[in-house]
């Protein structure tokens, strides 16, 4: 009846309440240039080592960026920004455990074609 449907959800609710074991973890960071100053608009690319899952956005005026990795894992940040070269960074997510500020340099990029005299 309408009695026992009502436990169930409020069952439903504590049990969800107590389980964090689908929160997923948010990694955040900022990305600057060599000079510190701070990138907006990089593409950040969250990518699952075992998994290849990835997970990409971007950062914003402030040059920081969050993105939420699914389980836990060994996961590459990969930081793209047209005009400077690709920067990587791999990071341990486990649970429970509070994933540092995750702090990427982007160096002004060489284009390969180049060549110097």
């Amino acid at each position: 009846g309408l009695m026992r449907l009502r436990l169930a959800t409020m069952l439903l609710a504590l049990v969800a309440a107590t389980v964090p074991a689908w929160a997923a973890t948010t990694v955040s960071g900022v990305v600057s240039d060599t000079t510190g100053g701070l990138l907006p608009g990089a593409t950040v690319v969250l990518r699952g080592v075992a998994t290849g899952e990835e997970r990409v956005t971007e950062t914003g005026a402030d040059g920081r960026f969050s993105v939420e990795a699914p389980d836990d894992g060994t996961y590459l940040v990969i930081v793209r920004l047209p005009g400077f070269s690709e920067a990587a960074r791999t990071i341990v997510v486990e649970e429970g455990v509070a994933v540092g500020e995750v702090a990427v340099q982007l160096e002004v990029g060489v284009v390969s074609t180049q060549v110097s005299v």
